[in-house]
Formats: C-alpha cells, sequence, structure tokens
C-alpha cells in the first residue's frame, strides 16, 4: 500500500504540534533546537504567543488558536465533539492532523507531530532523504512522528477494522493514540511501512537523576545540547564516550533555564534534574563534564522529603485521633 516518491524528489516537512495552555518551561530549548533545524517547518498553534516573538527562527511559525477553535476544527472535519477533561486529550488527535490541517500542508511531502516539551537535535542526519522516500511513518512515539503526505496516511484512520478512532476520539480520558499501541496498531493492521528505530532519550519523569526509559543507561552519564546537536554522554575508561540522538524528551521535567543570554545560545548547555546550564565548551571532551551528573544533592534531599512527608500524611492524619498519633503529631508538627 506504500506510495513511494522518485528517490531524487526533494521533501519538505512540516511538523505540527497543538498547545492549548501554558507553553512549557523548556520552550527556548525548543525554540533554539528548531532554529538549529533549517530544513524543517514547525507550526505550533496555540492560545499563548512567548514574549520573544521577534527572536523566534523563521522556520518556526506560531498561529493563534484556542480550544473552542480546535474543538469547532474538529467538528467539522469528523463531526464528533471533542469531550476533554484537560488539555491533555488533544494527544490523541495528533496521528489526525495530517486530515484536520489538511489545507496548510498542501505544499509538504511530510507532516509529522511533536511534543512542545522535546530539545530536537539534527533531524536530518536520523532521517534521510532515502527513509523520508522508503516509509510511510518514521519513528514511533508520540513525542515526535513524522508521515507522508498523501490522502491514504492521512486518512488510514477511517480504514482499521481493529480500532475504532470515534471511540477513542470521544473518550474524555487520553487514551494514548499517538503512541505505538494506537496508531502503531492501526499502521500495522494497514500493511503500512513504519521505521520504529530508537533514537531518541525519553527522560524518565519521576527520577532525581536524568535516566532513559527505553534506551541504555549508564552509571554516570549525562545529556547535553552541543553545537545545536543533542547527546548522551557517559564515561568509560576514563573518557568521555557520546551517542547523538534525535531529540530528548523531557516528559513533566520542569526546567529552570539558567543560561546568560538565551537570545544568543551558547555551544554547550548540560542538562540535569535541576535546570539546563551554559557550561564552557572545552569540558565536551573532559571526564571533568561528569561533576554535573552528582547534581546538588541539598536538591535531592529536599525532593525526597518531600515525596516521603506527602506519603505519609495520610496516615500520621488517621493517627492523629490516638494518643499515640497525638504525640507522634505533635513531634513530628502535624498539630
Amino acid at each position: 500500500m506504500s506510495v513511494q516518491y522518485p528517490i531524487e524528489t526533494p521533501h519538505s516537512v512540516a511538523i505540527l504540534s497543538v498547545c492549548v495552555g501554558s507553553l512549557p518551561g523548556s520552550w527556548p530549548l525548543f525554540a533554539e533546537g528548531v532554529r538549529r533545524n533549517p530544513g524543517y517547518t514547525f507550526i505550533v498553534y496555540t492560545n499563548e504567543l512567548p514574549e520573544d516573538l521577534e527572536s523566534l527562527p523563521d522556520n518556526l511559525l506560531l498561529k493563534k488558536i484556542q480550544l473552542a477553535g480546535f474543538r469547532k476544527l474538529v467538528y467539522k472535519k469528523l463531526g464528533i465533539k471533542l469531550v476533554a477533561h484537560s488539555t491533555e486529550k488533544i494527544l490523541d488527535y495528533k496521528p489526525l492532523f495530517g486530515y484536520l490541517f489538511e489545507e496548510s500542508l498542501r505544499t509538504y511531502t511530510h507532516w509529522g507531530h511533536c511534543d512542545l516539551n522535546i530539545v530536537p537535535g539534527n533531524l536530518s542526519v536520523f532521517i534521510t532523504d532515502r527513509m523520508l522516500n522508503q516509509y510511510d511513518k518514521i519513528l514511533s512515539r508520540g513525542h515526535l512522528s513524522i508521515y507522508k503526505n498523501i490522502p491514504l496516511i492521512n486518512r488510514a484512520f477511517l480504514h482499521s477494522f481493529r480500532i475504532n478512532y470515534k471511540e477513542i476520539l470521544t473518550n474524555p480520558v487520553y487514551c494514548k493514540f499517538d503512541e505505538w499501541h494506537g496508531i502503531g496498531i492501526l499502521f500495522h493492521e494497514l500493511r503500512l511501512k513504519v521505521y520504529h528505530e530508537e533514537m531518541a532519550a525519553d527522560i524518565y519523569p519521576n527520577s532525581f537523576s536524568l535516566r532513559c526509559m527505553i534506551s541504555q543507561n549508564f552509571s554516570s552519564q549525562l545529556f547535553v545540547m552541543w553545537r545545536g546537536r543533542v547527546y548522551q554522554l557517559w564515561e568509560s575508561d576514563g573518557e568521555v564516550q557520546k551517542k547523538e540522538l534525535v531529540y530528548i524528551h523531557f516528559q513533566q521535567k520542569r526546567f529552570n533555564i539558567r543560561l546568560n543570554n538565551t537570545a544568543a545560545f551558547p555551544e554547550l548547555i548540560v542538562f540535569t534534574q535541576q535546570g539546563a546550564y551554559e557550561v564552557d565548551e572545552a569540558l565536551i571532551h573532559s571526564t571533568a563534564i561528569f561533576e554535573y551528573a552528582s547534581g546538588d544533592y541539598t536538591y535531592r534531599l529536599n525532593r525526597y522529603t518531600e515525596k516521603l512527608r506527602m506519603r505519609l500524611q495520610p496516615a500520621l492524619s488517621l493517627a492523629v485521633n490516638t494518643r499515640l498519633g497525638n504525640l507522634l503529631g505533635i513531634r513530628l508538627g502535624y498539630q
């Protein structure tokens, strides 16, 4: 069923995101990653325009949209009323962006969707013209996926016997349709070609240090943005080892961006559990850079103490009705 382009066909890719709510704190890092990928166009539909509009790269297009406007678009194209407990439900609609926004995508050979809490690396290193020609879908995660912009692919959701898209899209709860066990199963059913290789770092959201959920982790490791590309670093036999990544996905991580000047990004940025730091570029080849991996232990202790307090508080509140509970409550500061 796959449609092949002539191998010499120049490809043009538009990657879309819909954000009805606050832009993530890592927005400047996302924008810088976009700037370093001039061969791609990123289109962000949002109800909140950032203050730094004039400094945004030319290939990052912002279009105003409200939740009501997205609901109207969904009803017009699908005849479905978008019912959502939160804006997270919009994530289920990402695999349909090629159909929902088809009028805006006519000039592109491919379209994609991405989350705004990713830091893109050099996409062209991983996503080649041959891959764009050969595969109907590239990458299997909802954080970033690219599709051929043809009716067969854009309307694939209409032709599945295994997945009822209407049940998914009218369910007010996020069903993860944008992930491999949603749209991925549908593409497998229709025998569409998908490039599955894991090339990104999906950071586990509930760890003190930055750890990958799927990819290999190392006892001493870091994630960095160096000269517009993103890497996983680790130490082996006293030397710095590097693995280039297509992107880093931070999930619920809230990053404080501690840079001297976000208008002129430094060549080397280190990510830790606390934020993004500007670092001397000379450290990229030195094992001294792994001092940042140890992190701030005061920060770790405070987080651990807060989590422990939240877990114990219900039990302590219950125990406060007993004499022993009263005693413990007084000693622990709960009375």
